[in-house]
């Protein structure tokens, strides 16, 4: 599905600058894993056995960074992340384990996007508040 990616990076997006109390409202089945991070999502934790979800950083009270975290095969990723390089550019490369893009969502607000692969079948998107500019993008 094409649109897949551009789905996950509207929903991340979406709870970008949400408090805690916002994020509760929006995914009542998270749960606070420390006093600085929020998870979302079903099956077993991360290298458990299969994993889809959202986990939320949290910095003073509203959410920094947003993720979607889920297990796929190899080829999904790579699928995935052609995706995103049609639909954003081909961003920079993150020492081959992921790709990182400096975005706007539809609301004109600057933001960053990574996509991370450090187990081969574990996808990662990441929005962040505050991503550093790079000149040039």
């Amino acid at each position: 599905n094409e649109q897949h990616s551009s789905c996950i990076f509207e929903e991340l997006t979406s709870t970008l600058n949400f408090t805690i109390e916002q994020i509760f409202e929006k995914y009542p089945n998270a749960i606070m894993t420390d006093s600085t991070h929020i998870m979302c999502g079903h099956g077993g934790f991360l290298g458990d056995g299969f994993f889809f979800g959202y986990s939320w950083e949290i910095e003073n009270g509203f959410v920094k960074q947003s993720n979607y975290i889920a297990q796929y095969t190899d080829e999904y990723y790579q699928q995935q992340e052609e995706i995103a390089k049609k639909e954003y550019g081909e961003g920079i490369d993150i020492n081959g384990n992921g790709t990182m893009w400096n975005v706007v969502d539809k609301k004109g607000n600057a933001c960053g996007m990574c996509m991370i692969n450090g187990n081969y079948n574990i996808i990662v998107f990441g929005v962040q508040v505050g991503f550093i500019e790079i000149p040039g993008l």
